[in-house]
């Protein structure tokens, strides 16, 4: 998995872009220089835009051990929110299969097909989850 993010301090939102194949110890890696980024805070919102990520090779159980690692770091990410952009409902179910494993973690999340729709929702009534009609959320 390779991994292009930017930081906006005045939006707090990180953006993730994600492409390759999904690799369940390179998310942790992630994680970690994340974490270890001193001008990121922890409980940052994230944008992941997975539309360039190879899901051929994500099988259920690799998505259930991302799941599990997303878990294993809510200390950190609690308090954020996330929105994932995919370009397909096969994407969108493997997105839905990982918050189902993920289900513990009590946090407002949205799926959507465009940046565009994302940001509107990240950013939309000072951000605290006005959610447009392309919105699909949890």
């Amino acid at each position: 998995m390779d991994f292009a993010t930017r930081y906006d301090a005045k939006l707090s939102v990180l953006f993730c872009t994600v492409s390759g194949t999904a690799d369940p110890e390179e998310l942790l890696a992630f994680f970690g220089r994340v974490f270890d980024d001193p001008d990121i805070p922890d409980n940052t919102d994230a944008i992941w835009d997975l539309r360039y990520l190879d899901f051929s090779t994500a099988s259920p159980e690799k998505i259930k051990q991302m799941a599990e690692i997303r878990v294993s770091v809510h200390p950190q990410r609690a308090g954020s929110r996330y929105a994932f952009v995919v370009s397909s409902e096969s994407q969108e179910a493997l997105v839905r299969l990982f918050w189902a494993h993920s289900r513990e973690i009590d946090q407002e999340k949205a799926v959507f097909r465009t940046m565009e729709d994302a940001m509107n929702w990240m950013t939309g009534s000072n951000g605290q989850g006005d959610q447009p009609p392309a919105s699909r959320g949890a």
